[in-house]
């Protein structure tokens, strides 16, 4: 799980700059929330994917993020609430 503790290691330094123009892109936060999912950390992959989350399902980007948010939602036996 050394991953999982570089990537925790990773987000702690990005709150460090938080007030310099960095953020955590859809792209970037679909990719953290695709390893906390493979690693089966469900729970921080919807909350790192919902950060990014859009309703325009007419993108083709948002559509696969939805899937991923809904696909951990479920494996924790959980509904979306909004």
């Amino acid at each position: 799980m050394a991953v999982k503790q570089n990537l925790d290691e990773t987000l702690v330094d990005y709150q460090k700059f938080e007030s310099r123009n960095f953020r955590i892109t859809p792209k970037i936060a679909l990719v953290l929330g695709q390893i906390y999912y493979i690693e089966g950390d469900y729970d921080k992959a919807s909350q790192a994917i919902y950060t990014a989350l859009s309703n325009d399902f007419n993108v083709e980007f948002n559509r696969i993020m939805a899937r991923w948010y809904l696909a951990s939602l479920l494996k924790q036996n959980k509904q979306d609430e909004n």
